[in-house]
């Protein structure tokens, strides 16, 4: 009877560790860097993480056949064309063929750079700790992870990030 018990609650606990892994919406990790990298654009330009040193950085990693991700590109094109002027660049590392991404990205509109090199974007998503789609990490201008979030965006929630950090840094330079 111990034995049945004990195997119980060790089931129902490794539930709840992988439950708990599927939940996780926000997981800040200051003080980790962002991945220094290097990727071709849609239009074939080679991208450096540096060139958007002293920015807030918001990286969303997508696919076109991802729902959720299809999902949350009004979004991010709408936060890109609000908070531009404040220093906020969004990225789109997609994980798709360049055509599909290419034919998505016409149709929606989207206002910022988009990367469809597959084992690039692979690489840099595992790096940030998360393979799921659609995954967004959020950077200050220092390069730190300020914000992690796996899943569906919400407007709320990730403006009121976006603007924290950029309040933050306002702060910080009034005399």
């Amino acid at each position: 009877m111990k034995k049945i018990l004990l195997l119980t609650a060790a089931a129902v606990l490794a539930l709840l560790a992988g439950l708990s892994s599927f939940l996780l919406v926000e997981k800040p990790d200051s003080g980790v860097q962002r991945i220094d990298f290097q990727m071709t654009d849609m239009q074939g330009r080679l991208r450096h993480a540096s060139e958007w040193d002293g920015q807030v950085v918001l990286i969303n990693f997508w696919a076109p056949w991802c729902a959720p991700c299809r999902a949350e590109i009004p979004l991010l094109i709408d936060l890109q064309k609000r908070y531009a002027e404040n220093g906020l660049q969004i990225l789109g590392p997609a994980l798709d063929k360049p055509e599909a991404v290419e034919a998505f990205a016409e149709e929606y509109g989207m206002n910022y750079p988009l990367f469809a090199d597959m084992n690039a974007v692979m690489d840099l998503q595992e790096a940030y700790g998360d393979t799921r789609l659609p995954y967004t990490v959020l950077l200050n201008r220092q390069g730190d992870v300020a914000y992690t979030h796996a899943g569906e965006l919400e407007a709320a929630e990730i403006e009121a990030w976006i603007k924290r950090i950029i309040t933050a840094e306002s702060d910080d330079k009034t005399p």
